[in-house]
């Protein structure tokens, strides 16, 4: 994929603010909430600073899901998950087993039929943000920056640091 500044000219390294489209923010998001299962991501991740302005959801059992399940893979009732809140990691995915073995609220348990062990991850995640702005107006606020609408290649989650190369 090729990259070019707003002002047309390569970019140069280090940082710089960017906005994702939806489906590329999607692929990010997906990267990240398949790191917060308990006992996979270790201390680094816990200490991730995290924008106060966004919080990630999972609300496989709430009315904004494609399709709500009343129950997760473990048969305990859905719930919301909070995994990440106003300036902090909240929650992570634990099976019922997990969640005895680290002494934390189950929530978040898949299966992909009855044949096979349940495993935590994500179900339908919901990203909100504050101020929600249009995708138009977010584009039009960067003065030298980056929209980026296809990765090159998929999410690095490493740590306490996440990747997308553009």
């Amino acid at each position: 994929a090729a990259l070019l500044a707003t002002d047309g000219s390569s970019p140069r390294r280090g940082l710089a603010e960017v906005v994702l489209a939806p489906d590329v923010a999607a692929q990010l998001l997906a990267a990240l909430a398949a790191c917060l299962v308990v006992g996979r991501a270790g201390d680094r991740l816990s200490r991730a600073r995290v924008s106060p302005a966004w919080r990630l959801l999972d609300e496989r059992g709430g009315p904004r899901g494609p399709l709500a399940l009343p129950f997760d893979g473990d048969g305990l009732p859905s719930r919301t998950l909070e995994l990440v809140g106003p300036g902090e990691l909240r929650e992570r995915y634990a099976t019922w087993r997990e969640a005895q073995e680290h002494r934390t609220r189950p929530g978040g348990a898949l299966r992909a039929s009855y044949h096979t062990a349940p495993h935590a991850g994500p179900g339908n995640l919901v990203l909100e943000g504050q101020p929600r702005l249009p995708e138009s107006e977010l584009i039009a606020s960067l003065d030298s920056g980056f929209y980026v609408t296809s990765p090159a290649g998929p999410p690095v989650v490493d740590g306490a640091r996440f990747a997308l190369q553009a």
